[in-house]
């Protein structure tokens, strides 16, 4: 997932200045204006979305609200995409993470 990683962060330092990269729950991770929109794991993504990318990234199969706890205390806005995606598809929910998160901050 490496390499969907320096695409993701790739992509989204061209399309918002305000994008770093970091660590999160272990993972290599990005961020917009210092707050997280996305963090990448060995097993697949995990964005911070709304709305229809919410309802859109939870259709897929194998795709689940983010636990990180592991107690059954999912994280309700934070979704887990699987591995074996499309690099297209993994760039289209991080950049609407990171649309959603930087809507957030400027609030």
């Amino acid at each position: 997932m490496d390499e969907v990683f320096d695409s993701l962060a790739g992509l989204a330092q061209v399309t918002d200045p305000g994008v770093t990269t970091g660590k999160m729950f272990g993972s290599r991770a990005l961020k917009v204006l210092g707050k997280l929109f996305c963090v990448v794991h060995s097993d697949g993504i995990v964005c911070k979305l709304d709305g229809d990318d919410h309802a859109e990234a939870l259709a897929i199969e194998g795709a689940h609200l983010f636990d990180p706890s592991g107690k059954g205390r999912p994280m309700r806005e934070w979704v887990h995409i699987p591995a074996g995606r499309e690099i297209d598809e993994y760039e289209s929910f991080a950049l609407a993470a990171c649309e959603y998160v930087r809507s957030l901050v400027a609030d």
